[in-house]
């Protein structure tokens, strides 16, 4: 009964290409059991045949899909990348701005200062050895340097033509 079974399988596969057919038998001797084996291993070397090749299709398959997937995550960190790369120069170029904005107040305040008080008052109301009678050279070095003010009198120095008579 396996016998049978085993024959009436290898008859449902179909006969490979490249297998050459069963030769005739050259001695009387080979039973038909022999030939019933033979045809059954025929059959499973067909089918072990056609398993390898669909694994190795499938195999072929499945690298095929996981290189174009490694593909396209490079692509998109690369992409990312770049994103990050722009954003870290716009902050950069943001803070230039920021820098020289900063530095342009810090002049003007400067600037304010030493027009509101005449420059014998600075100069003699700074204390000896303090960090503001140390020159400082401006932050701003391409902004032409502005024109001197005439000195603004002290509004609070005595007047020299005020006599004891005004008073009155």
């Amino acid at each position: 009964a396996d016998a049978q079974a085993q024959l009436a399988a290898a008859a449902a596969m179909p006969a490979p290409a490249a297998a050459p057919e069963p030769v005739a038998p050259q001695a009387a001797g080979i039973s038909a059991s022999e030939r019933q084996i033979s045809a059954a291993l025929i059959a499973a070397q067909q089918t072990a045949d056609a398993i390898v090749a669909e694994a190795q299709q499938n195999a072929d398959h499945i690298c095929s899909e996981a290189d174009a997937k490694a593909r396209e995550v490079i692509r998109q960190a690369l992409q990312e990348k770049q994103e990050e790369l722009k954003e870290i120069d716009r902050l950069k170029a943001s803070r230039e701005d920021f820098k020289a904005e900063y530095l342009k107040l810090l002049q003007h305040f400067m600037d304010d200062a030493q027009n509101s008080f005449p420059s014998d008052l600075m100069v003699s109301s700074t204390p000896v050895g303090s960090a503001a009678a140390v020159p400082v050279a401006s932050p701003v070095a391409a902004a032409p340097a502005a024109p001197e003010p005439a000195p603004v009198a002290d509004p609070f120095a005595p007047l020299d033509n005020f006599g004891v008579d005004d008073l009155d």
